[in-house]
C-alpha cells in the first residue's frame, strides 16, 4: 500500500512520518497498514495541517493507493465568491490550477492580489481578471467568459 502525494503549491513543505517529501511532483510513499501515521503540511500564509491516522486493510480492500484530501486553511483571510457565465470547469490562480470550478461560494483565501483565469474547455471560452482579497472582507465577482482568441 502507498500514499500518493500530489503536486502542492510552491513553498509547501510536506512531512510524512517525520520525513520531508518533495511536494512538487507526484510521488508514492510506503504506507504500512494497521500502523499509526502522521502527515504534516506547512505552507506560508496557511495554518499548519496535521493529520494522524491509521489505515486498516478493511478500509483499502483492493486499492493500491490511499488518498487524503487536504484543505489548506489561511491564517488571515478574506473570502471570494466567483460566478461565471457560462460556468468554468477550470480555474487558475496566479497560473496554478486551483482545483475548483464555478460557482465558488465564500472560499477563504489569504490576503493579496490574485490573477484569476476562468476557463470553459468545452466551449473554448475564458476570462482573465484580477481580484484583491482583504482581511475579513468578502469579494463577489461575476464575469462573462469570452471566446478564446
Amino acid at each position: 500500500m502507498s500514499l500518493t502525494i500530489r503536486p502542492w503549491s510552491k513553498g509547501a513543505k510536506v512531512f510524512f512520518n517525520g520525513k520531508l517529501v518533495d511536494p512538487h511532483q507526484y510521488q508514492s510513499v510506503p504506507l504500512p497498514l494497521n500502523a499509526p501515521h502522521e502527515l504534516i503540511v506547512e505552507l506560508p500564509g496557511f495554518k499548519k495541517y496535521v493529520k494522524e491516522f491509521t489505515v486498516t486493510s478493511a478500509e483499502v480492500a483492493s486499492k493500491k493507493a490511499y488518498s487524503i484530501e487536504i484543505q489548506a486553511e489561511p491564517e488571515i483571510y478574506g473570502r471570494l465568491t466567483l460566478k461565471t457565465t457560462p460556468t468554468s470547469d477550470v480555474i487558475y490562480i496566479n497560473g496554478e490550477e486551483w482545483g475548483k470550478r464555478t460557482p465558488v461560494q465564500e472560499e477563504k483565501l489569504p490576503l493579496g492580489t490574485y490573477m484569476i483565469r476562468a476557463v470553459n474547455e468545452i466551449l473554448q471560452m475564458e476570462k482573465t481578471f484580477s481580484v484583491t482579497i482583504l482581511e475579513n472582507k468578502s469579494v463577489t465577482i461575476d464575469e462573462r467568459l469570452e471566446i478564446k482568441k
